[in-house]
């Protein structure tokens, strides 16, 4: 059995592409290098993107669970996040705490944006899509992540304590 490498070769990353077009948004395509993945690292999430342009990597959302951010290398894009927008070029670096703003990143210059993204990795996340109305439940707790969308209004509040409210 191979040995999970601890130190990636600039040869190997360019040899393990992964491309995902994101199932909420046509215009959502990304070329990723899971580095974190590569290198066998469960609790964090690491990877170089490429994102060709006029594309956006992922829809519009918000993490209930998980820190994510961005640190561009190469390009220029525009970041939304709720009502808000910010251009971005190589240097700069943006974040997104768990709970914090939704955020889209969208490739608006002529070349390929190429820029790191990370964060932890959380055993259950919550992302909430705004834009498309949706929810996506991702488990992170076996070999393989096990991912739900459902609608946004199939969600209400549940007070986990009624019970023994209404018991006096």
């Amino acid at each position: 059995m191979a040995e999970t490498p601890l130190v990636l070769k600039a040869a190997q990353i360019e040899a393990a592409p992964f491309d995902f077009r994101h199932p909420l948004d046509d215009n959502a395509a990304i070329r990723l290098f899971a580095l974190s993945h590569l290198t066998g690292m469960t609790n964090t999430s690491v990877s170089l993107a490429h994102l060709a342009p006029g594309h956006c990597s992922y829809p519009k959302h918000r993490h209930h669970a998980a820190d994510e951010w961005i640190y561009l290398l190469s390009g220029s894009a525009t970041l939304e996040m709720d009502d808000a927008s910010h251009s971005l070029g190589p240097g700069d670096f943006a974040a997104f705490p768990a709970g914090g703003p939704a955020h889209k990143l969208t490739n608006t210059g002529e070349a390929t944006l190429i820029y790191l993204m990370g964060g932890n990795r959380a055993a259950v996340e919550v992302a909430d899509f705004p834009e498309q109305a949706s929810r996506l439940t991702i488990v992170n707790t076996g070999p393989m992540p096990q991912a739900e969308v459902s609608p946004l209004d199939a969600h209400a509040p549940f007070d986990y304590f009624a019970r023994d409210k209404d018991d006096g």
